[in-house]
């Protein structure tokens, strides 16, 4: 399901819905705020990875695209991503992080 929005001349526009996982509230503000402002996408945010989990079960189809950060507690983004394409194999997923994690252990 696409949300639909309307341009000036009133034929209706498909808008890609996006799922945007990170614990951080803030993050998640203000991820979705740029997204949404600058990339023509609805952005449904989800700060706990399996409620995440559950609402894409629900409806796979909806979302073209999932990023998730990667430290989450319960349940990391790697393991969200494999979770989620086991239900949809060809979905798209972008890992975001702001941690030292892979500078510290790739130096």
């Amino acid at each position: 399901m696409k949300n639909e929005t309307h341009s000036d001349k009133g034929a209706t526009i498909a808008r890609p819905c996006w799922m945007l996982v990170d614990d951080s509230e803030a993050v998640l503000q203000s991820i979705s705020s740029f997204l949404e402002s600058t990339m023509n996408v609805t952005v449904e945010r989800f700060n706990s990875p399996q409620v995440a989990l559950a609402a894409f079960a629900a409806g796979p189809e909806k979302y073209e695209l999932v990023m998730t950060d990667f430290e989450m507690p319960g349940l990391n983004g790697v393991e969200l991503r494999q979770r989620l394409h086991h239900i949809a194999p060809h979905l798209k997923v972008c890992l975001i992080t702001g941690s030292g994690y892979f500078t510290t252990h790739t130096a």
